[in-house]
């Protein structure tokens, strides 16, 4: 996630584009609060489409919107605020990626137990 924000920031100082990254902090956090639809729909909220669709979209959704924030946040070394939020952020995509993590080793886990609870009933 890091180096794809430096790449881009990167071509945007390149190009001589560096005002679009004011933008991109409006469109990085549209693109996270579109993520939120899977928690609306884990929470059952709302009931239309696949959980395990709109997991994927989350996903997605919330590393592009991250990444968008951290081109509009900038690398300023003087500056204490912008660090703290990215440092914020980077928490949060820690914690789903290790959710993730954990969802599918207890995926797995159901996977195998189911497999041996079938072996035990044809035997």
């Amino acid at each position: 996630m890091i180096a794809f924000t430096l790449v881009i920031d990167y071509f945007l100082h390149r190009m001589n584009l560096i005002f679009i990254g004011r933008y991109l902090g409006i469109i990085g956090t549209a693109v996270i609060l579109l993520s939120f639809i899977y928690s609306l729909r884990k929470r059952k909220i709302i009931d239309s489409g696949s959980p395990k669709k709109l997991l994927e979209l989350h996903e997605y959704l919330a590393w592009g919107g991250s990444i968008l924030l951290l081109v509009h946040a900038g690398i300023h070394f003087n500056a204490i605020l912008p660090w703290l939020a990215v440092l914020m952020m980077l928490i949060a995509v820690a914690s789903g990626l290790i959710g993730k993590f954990l969802l599918k080793r207890a995926s797995d886990t159901l996977k195998e137990k189911k497999n041996d609870d079938k072996g035990k009933n044809e035997c």
